[in-house]
């Protein structure tokens, strides 16, 4: 991601606040171009307010000097990280990265972190810093890569590193780790992803016959029957972003047929568009295995559906009025939607998510996610179960049971209400600590256990209002405040909720909630799909889409 131009990092900051209490908003400090000197003892008090959104907008001031001595201070501040230290330990690798790049004097710094910070969970740290590294004329994320005596997942964050700058020694790399490939699982198959995630870069490169040759490697893997089909899958989820395919399959050969068909198109000449096969969830379709679906369930999502969502929702999913093919057995007509039960967005949702999770084969696993004021998976999926027929039935009656609340005099809720905001980042969050067995901690992103999430499906009706780091703290003199949904002015308190930095759609005039969606699947490469509807910003979920190799979809275009 690159750091924002100048011209946009003194654009007034957006304060969010008080779930219950209101909204704080009004004037708030601009980006400065001050030094550390200037800006020193507000970053030191910041530290010490209880909310995390506080503490960071000191630590963003900091870093906005661009001085040697504030990448110092935050290399420290990493090192001694506070709770939620996994949390706060990505934000400041990846504030000092945005800002903190260009003094060559910093290359220095920069090395002597990572020398401080060798463990799996620190290969955000790697990932974030390797490009700073190359920008200065290093060439860390080459030796890192090669390095055998390094954990699995620094390595694997140096070759994305490379991968995610288009950097033209890539191939070379890739090509001598796959000349040494550790023999043991996970970390054979984590290496040989991480080889062909830096490959979907290399569109531009596939008539050179050096950089042809890396790919074949990559796809001829695909043969090897030793090989788990997670990294099968992830390897051809890999390729198919090279290329500009779907995911095509099984075995090596057709992609040997797209190098070849790449070696010789014409410069500048169209490729053939790609033709997905419809899937149950709004006409998406995964190829994982363990599928979580994270389903907004915020009280805008009783909203009525305009006619152009119906519309949409007609075309991308079967229905019960639609004519029968006479051409199609009986048994092999898709399941309709029950139309007479969809008024609103969450109905929707919900009746399209029960025709998807019924459609899953009962080898596979599933874990429905709900998320409004907080993410909670539902009480038939707890973790990714099995999908069989008790868990599906289990699932549709669990779905069925909720209903909304009324809200009498509320005119910011003349539906009623669900389950509250919009706490996206703690549904995508949740969605990659559900396992197998049960729920990760912190350190889930570095996790090569295979039993995480290899798909996800998001569905929003809007753009992030709150996170899973909502913290009371003080009151700055100068905030105006507002009821959170009618933007009225109401008294203000003493003290306000403030939420972190994935609580709106930007934090000081960075997107850290995508920011942190690519940390946490860095390594574990899932699919992600994302459905839109109502005033969700498309950019936002297209960009997780994106992030995940799958597709984006807006209901009511």
């Amino acid at each position: 991601m690159r750091a924002l131009p100048s011209s946009r990092r003194c654009a007034p900051l957006l304060l969010w606040a008080a779930l219950a209490t209101g909204t704080a908003t009004g004037p708030a400090p601009c980006a400065r171009a001050d030094g550390v000197d200037a800006v020193e003892a507000s970053y030191r008090a910041s530290l010490k307010r209880p909310s995390l959104y506080k503490r960071m907008q000191g630590r963003v001031l900091l870093a906005r000097t661009g001085e040697l001595r504030a990448l110092g201070m935050l290399v420290d501040d990493y090192v001694k990280a506070e709770e939620p230290k996994d949390v706060v330990r990505a934000l400041i690798a990846t504030l000092a990265a945005e800002n903190l790049a260009g003094q060559a004097e910093m290359r220095g710094v920069w090395a002597r972190w990572r020398e401080r910070a060798r463990e799996p969970g620190d290969a955000w740290l790697w990932y974030r810093s390797m490009p700073v590294d190359r920008v200065l004329g290093g060439d860390a994320a080459v030796v890192a890569a090669k390095d055998a005596a390094l954990p699995t997942a620094l390595r694997a964050a140096a070759l994305r590193a490379l991968g995610s700058i288009s950097d033209p020694d890539a191939p070379g790399v890739v090509a001598a780790v796959l000349d040494a490939l550790p023999t043991a699982e996970p970390a054979r198959g984590a290496l040989l992803e991480a080889c062909a995630a830096s490959a979907t870069g290399w569109s531009a490169g596939l008539k050179d016959e050096a950089t042809r040759a890396v790919v074949e490697r990559i796809a001829r893997t695909l043969d090897d029957a030793a090989l788990s089909v997670d990294t099968k899958d992830v390897v051809a989820r890999a390729l198919a972003r090279l290329f500009g395919t779907d995911t095509l399959g099984p075995g090596a050969a057709p992609w040997l047929r797209e190098l070849s068909a790449a070696a010789v198109r014409e410069d500048g000449a169209e490729r053939p568009e790609v033709q997905y096969a419809p899937g149950p969830f709004f006409g998406l379709r995964a190829t994982g295995r363990r599928v979580v679906y994270v389903i907004d369930a915020s009280d805008s999502m009783l909203e009525p559906l305009k006619e152009g969502e119906l519309k949409k929702l007609r075309v991308v999913t079967p229905s019960d009025d639609r004519p029968a093919d006479p051409k199609k057995p009986k048994k092999d007509l898709p399941e309709p939607l029950p139309w007479q039960r969809i008024k609103n967005r969450f109905d929707a949702a919900r009746e399209v998510l029960k025709l998807a999770v019924r459609s899953l084969p009962p080898d596979k696993f599933v874990c429905v996610v709900l998320f409004g004021d907080d993410a909670k998976p539902l009480v038939a999926t707890p973790h990714l179960v099995p999908a069989d027929p008790k868990t599906v039935a289990a699932v549709a009656a669990e779905l069925d049971r909720i209903k909304p609340s009324p809200a009498p005099g509320d005119k910011a809720r003349p539906y009623g209400s669900l389950r509250g905001a919009t706490n996206l980042h703690g549904g995508l969050r949740l969605a990659f600590r559900v396992t197998t067995a049960g729920k990760l901690g912190p350190g889930e992103y570095v996790d090569l256990s295979r039993t995480g999430c290899d798909a996800v499906y998001l569905l929003s009706d809007g753009n992030p209002t709150t996170d899973d780091f909502r913290k009371v703290d003080k009151r700055d003199e100068e905030q105006a405040v507002k009821d959170r949904e009618s933007m009225t002015p109401i008294a203000p308190p003493p003290e306000l909720t403030f939420q972190g930095p994935y609580g709106a759609r930007t934090f000081e005039n960075f997107d850290f909630l995508t920011d942190d969606v690519r940390r946490l699947n860095l390594l574990r490469q899932a699919e992600i799909h994302c459905v839109a509807l109502g005033d969700v910003d498309d950019s936002l979920l297209a960009g997780l889409a994106e992030i995940g190799g799958g597709q984006f979809r807006r209901l009511g275009d």
